[in-house]
């Protein structure tokens, strides 16, 4: 554990020089290059209207796989069935999807599902959970860890009637307590700095274009683009975009140790376990 634990924060640290290099290349080039406002909107609300955030973000059937009767294996694959299902639909309908080689197109979500998964989720929670519109509080850790602890109770819950059987908060912490942190701390950062859709969508992109060279050109352009938006939607705060794009190795942290767990399944649990 103690190994996998350190070539995680050791292949995060190379993640965020790599990624400070990308962005500093594409922000400046975009300067040269940047998108009319009224062109980067219409290439923003293109994303937004293929996103299907919620349907994304959420088990809709869980209510009904809570009551079901059949093995635990079976209710889980039906979760992951349904959010390969609805990541891949997401992928089709991009704008851009046409300009993406096949061999390309196979491996994206492949690679990146799970810093997908985490980044919508998050996103998700962040926008639209009960605590999204909650006045800000002075006590930032008090808030965090009352998160936490009522995150873990309603994951609790929920494994208890998938499973079928009594789960305990100290079994949770110790299988899943990390992921669940890492997952509140984004969503908690997402809600301070108030993440718009835009922004969102925008991030996805990036992230699932990240680190293929052929790709670079599209991922560029969305760079462009988010840029060009921020200083209509955010004249006065000039380090947005970098303070955006700080979150991606935050995300990626997240998704490895999401992997490690091996349940992929928990983020969308607990979005959908608000709405039941």
């Amino acid at each position: 554990m103690m190994l996998n634990k350190f070539a995680i924060n050791v292949g995060c640290s190379v993640q965020v020089v790599h990624l400070r290099a990308r962005l500093e290349s594409a922000v400046s080039s975009s300067r040269d290059r940047a998108v009319p406002l009224e062109r980067a909107l219409h290439m923003i609300r293109a994303l937004i209207d293929c996103d299907a955030m919620e349907d994304i973000a959420t088990v809709r059937h869980l209510p009904d796989l809570l009551h079901d009767t059949s093995e635990i294996g079976d209710k889980l694959c039906k979760i992951g069935d349904s959010i390969v299902h609805k990541m891949v639909a997401w992928t089709k309908k991009l704008p851009f999807i046409m300009e993406i080689p096949m061999e390309i197109h196979s491996k994206l979500l492949m690679e990146k599902w799970h810093e997908i998964s985490v980044l919508t989720t998050a996103a998700y929670q962040a926008m639209h959970g009960k605590h999204a519109h909650a006045p800000p509080s002075a006590d930032h850790e008090q808030d965090f860890m009352q998160e936490v602890n009522a995150n873990l109770r309603t994951l609790q819950s929920c494994l208890t009637s998938l499973m079928g059987r009594p789960i305990t908060l100290e079994q949770l912490r110790l299988d899943v307590g990390l992921v669940v942190e890492k997952m509140t701390q984004i969503t908690c950062v997402f809600r301070r700095i108030q993440l718009r859709m835009e922004e969102y969508v925008c991030l996805k992109v990036y992230i699932l274009l990240n680190q293929e060279v052929e790709l670079e050109g599209i991922q560029d352009r969305y760079v462009q683009v988010l840029r060009s938006y921020l200083e209509h939607a955010a004249p006065h705060h000039p380090g947005r975009l970098q303070e955006l794009f700080a979150r991606i190795p935050e995300i990626q942290a997240a998704a490895n140790l999401l992997l490690e767990s091996k349940m992929f399944y928990v983020p969308f649990v607990l979005n959908s376990a608000e709405i039941r």
